[in-house]
């Protein structure tokens, strides 16, 4: 059995763990238009991490599955989050919108 704390090549990595896990919920929740926001910090962060431990895995000859994993969900939820943005500010606005149509009163708009 291998332990964690032994620099070998099965060793487990939690910064690449973390990288992962950023990618995953940054990328599972960018589809949310108000939460999509804050996820932009954690998507840099997954590709962040996933780099550092990349390098380091090039010295010590590690795995770096993870890594890459989380680069690659981190890169994709960063145009995911800017695109759902752009086409929910757009919508919103819209004199067709629901959220428009729901603050329309007797003819008039509301302004928020």
């Amino acid at each position: 059995m291998v332990s964690a704390g032994t620099n070998n090549r099965w060793a487990r990595n939690p910064m690449a763990t973390t990288s992962l896990v950023l990618g995953l919920v940054a990328l599972g929740y960018s589809w949310f238009p108000i939460l999509n926001v804050l996820l932009f910090v954690p998507a840099l962060l997954a590709i962040i991490l996933g780099v550092i431990v990349i390098a380091k895995a090039r010295r010590t000859h590690s795995r770096t599955g993870k890594a890459v994993a989380g680069i690659i969900l981190g890169a994709l939820a960063i145009p995911m989050i800017i695109f759902v943005d752009m086409n929910v500010g757009d919508r919103a606005h819209s004199p067709d919108s629901p959220i428009t149509t729901c603050l329309q009163y007797e003819g008039r708009y509301l302004i928020l």
